[in-house]
């Protein structure tokens, strides 16, 4: 997975503008992670990344010596010359990462509109190798850049591009491969709002345990379930009990930042809060054929009461002509 950056959604940004925005947040990302990752030569994607996913090679450009900056420029150029492609250009910054004696082929993407959804807005890993499998796995192996990158980097990035729009909405950080996200696979995270996670966790388990507990989520936002567990008042403090139970620190300063101590720290905890909280409200939950019978219920007694009072009114407008 290593790092998957995604954004708020809803921006008064014309599609261009929203490109642009994204290649400046790389921009400043590649400024963090200056020490440690050393981009190389941009590439322009038609559609998908790769050519697997159907994807289209537009143009590569590379480094001119020490410049980033020139990378950047030509992802600028390359959309403002191709405007009716805004929404399905890809852009790859292939690199390398340094972590202590190591030296392993990575990149930083920049995702168009139809890849977010699974890979992020921005994404970027390692390609894995026969040591490494994932970025998350080489940077444990070095307690200074682990800090940096990750401790460091999920509280302090958010804030300094805090006036940027779009605004970063999550951070992820763990191993294996990118997806929309499973919560069990995370080592850290950030979270623009306190809620984020358990709106995670809930989805998570919906793609896990399958087409019984979705359907009895179905009928019910997210928004709805997640207020209503805060509204309990024992609901915070039981969650604060199962992080530090699970090794899993927080910090809050107007967001959320969790960060665990140990690789399936996340695991436990996710599989604690899917059992004990999330399956048994699905459990107790009004299923959608219990809903409907209720609504109709109700639109029987009130078109029955209707009828009623129009039968009374006729027969008194009767008697009044009589």
């Amino acid at each position: 997975m290593g790092f998957v950056i995604s954004l708020e959604t809803r921006t008064e940004l014309r599609p261009l503008e929203e490109a642009e925005a994204k290649l400046i947040l790389a921009r400043k990302i590649m400024d963090y992670l200056r020490s440690y990752f050393v981009p190389k030569a941009l590439e322009s994607w038609s559609i998908a990344p790769l050519e697997s996913l159907d994807g289209k090679l537009v143009e590569r450009v590379s480094r001119r010596g020490s410049d980033m900056e020139s990378l950047i420029s030509s992802a600028k150029a390359i959309l403002e010359s191709r405007p009716w492609e805004v929404d399905t250009l890809t852009f790859k910054i292939e690199g390398e990462w340094i972590i202590g004696k190591n030296r392993v082929g990575g990149y930083l993407t920049i995702h168009n509109k139809e890849w977010r959804s699974t890979y992020g807005d921005l994404e970027s890993n390692i390609y894995p190798t026969v040591e490494f499998s994932d970025l998350a796995s080489l940077v444990k192996t070095d307690k200074e850049a682990e800090t940096r990158l990750v401790s460091d980097f999920l509280r302090d990035f958010p804030t300094k591009v805090y006036r940027e729009t779009p605004k970063v909405n999550r951070i992820y950080f763990g191993f294996g491969v990118p997806s929309r996200i499973d919560v069990d696979s995370l080592v850290a995270v950030y979270y623009s709002s306190d809620v984020a996670f358990i709106k995670d966790c809930l989805y998570t388990t919906k793609e896990e345990e399958g087409p019984k507990i979705k359907e009895s989520f179905e009928p019910y936002k997210e928004n709805f379930i997640v207020n209503g567990l805060k509204q309990v008042p024992a609901f915070q403090e039981y969650l604060d009990g199962l992080l530090s139970k699970h090794n899993v620190s927080k910090e809050i300063v107007g967001s959320m930042t969790l960060h665990a101590e140990g690789k399936d720290s996340f695991k436990t905890l996710f599989d604690e809060i899917s059992n004990e909280i999330i399956k048994p409200l699905a459990e107790g939950l009004p299923d959608k054929d219990a809903i409907l019978d209720r609504i109709r219920v109700a639109l029987v007694e009130k078109t029955t009461r209707q009828a009623k009072l129009d039968f009374g009114n006729r027969r008194r407008d009767r008697t009044d002509e009589s």
